[in-house]
């Protein structure tokens, strides 16, 4: 089921240029972390989202939003195309004890760009969401999901994790994501 979404959008999005990049749980299944993806988490790049949300608008429904608590994400939207559930985030952002934790979406955001049935699928850092999921409530199993899995693989993008500890961060998480760097390389 979420493939077939995913690949009646990535035509979509690309013939009108929208920066996005997939993350949540398809981003772990892609990685083959886990098995069963629970909903398709999407991000987009500000200036590309009105156009995204046109496509979005024709294909599904969205869905009312609950509050967003600790979240000050710019806009987050959550859409149902067939049976799927769609997260959709465009400047995420998340509120935590030392701060302001704020994911820019840049040319950088997205890692690969992976082909499959002639459609490109562009999946984001896995550093990048072992960050988020530290600072979201209730992802401690996704997040020693990740720190097992470094314990066998090598870090894919290193830099990810510095941008993050250049950003606000509370002393539990930035000691993580420091032990991480260090010893997953």
């Amino acid at each position: 089921m979420i493939e077939s979404v995913l690949s009646l959008l990535s035509p979509l999005f690309a013939s009108s240029h929208v920066r996005w990049g997939i993350g949540g749980s398809v981003l772990l299944a892609h990685h083959r972390l886990v098995e069963h993806p629970n909903d398709l988490d999407l991000l987009f790049h500000p200036d590309d989202f009105v156009v995204a949300e046109q496509i979005l608008k024709q294909l599904g429904e969205q869905q009312p939003t609950q509050d967003k608590g600790i979240f000050l994400t710019r806009r987050f939207e959550e859409y149902t195309i067939g049976h799927v559930e769609l997260d959709i985030i465009v400047d995420f952002k998340i509120q935590h004890t030392a701060g302001i934790f704020s994911f820019v979406f840049d040319e950088t955001a997205v890692t690969e760009q992976v082909s499959f049935r002639g459609q490109r699928y562009p999946f984001m850092h896995l550093e990048d969401w072992y960050v988020f999921y530290l600072l979201m409530p209730g992802r401690e199993s996704k997040v020693s999901l990740l720190e097992d899995y470094w314990k066998s693989h090598p870090l894919d993008a290193p830099q990810r994790l510095q941008i993050a500890l250049a950003a606000p961060l509370p002393d539990s998480i930035r000691q993580r994501i420091e032990h991480i760097y260090r010893y997953a390389q």
